[in-house]
């Protein structure tokens, strides 16, 4: 099968779309099902109390009398403009973050494709998506809960193409060894405990 771009195109979209619409559909719920279903995990909390903290001029603090510290630096910075909202609406934030949480999916979702068309062949990518997009068990890690999961899927998932596309070449020049460093800062950052899986990179 070799499938023209119209019609990868088409296939990418439908894979993308339908996984957003689950964001979507979630930040929609009222109130109660939303806390339920979809931040029903108390680490999440400690970042978006954190977050509204900092955005409230507050500092590094949870209870707003001690600093603290034990966060993974990327998803507290994503988490900080989303809870600056909480002075208007408390349960905005929630909503919004599961909407970006969808987005940051979707591109996800579209690194994997790409590496894998790349490394191996358009049935290959495409199959990717659809196991990435589709598999219970890994959205509820990657769109759920509120915590880093889905931000360091899509770092791996990048520091992963940038290697891919650099191998692909004759040899590294110097823009494939910043890509790959700049991927692998973001890794690192998104959770730190990711510095071994940078080493074996």
């Amino acid at each position: 099968m070799n499938l023209g771009l119209p019609e990868l195109l088409v296939i990418l979209a439908i894979i993308i779309l339908a996984s957003m619409a689950f964001s979507v559909y979630a930040a929609m719920l009222p109130e109660g099902p939303l806390m339920l279903r979809f931040f029903n995990r108390d680490d999440a909390f400690y970042y978006f109390k954190v977050a509204q903290n900092i955005s409230e001029g507050y500092g590094i603090t949870f209870d707003r009398l001690e600093p603290t510290n034990g966060f993974h630096p990327l998803w507290m910075a994503v988490c900080i403009p989303f809870f600056a909202l909480a002075r208007f609406d408390l349960v905005l934030p929630f909503r919004l973050l599961l909407v970006f949480l969808g987005i940051l999916n979707a591109g996800t979702i579209l690194l994997i494709y790409r590496s894998l068309r790349k490394a191996a062949s358009e049935q290959a990518g495409l199959v990717g998506a659809c196991l990435w997009a589709f598999s219970y068990p890994i959205q509820l890690l990657v769109a759920r809960m509120g915590l880093e999961t889905g931000l360091t899927a899509f770092c791996i998932a990048l520091l992963i193409y940038t290697v891919v596309m650099a191998e692909r070449q004759a040899e590294w020049k110097t823009r494939h060894y910043l890509r790959f460093s700049l991927a692998a800062i973001l890794v690192l950052l998104g959770r730190l405990d990711n510095i071994f899986l940078v080493i074996i990179f």
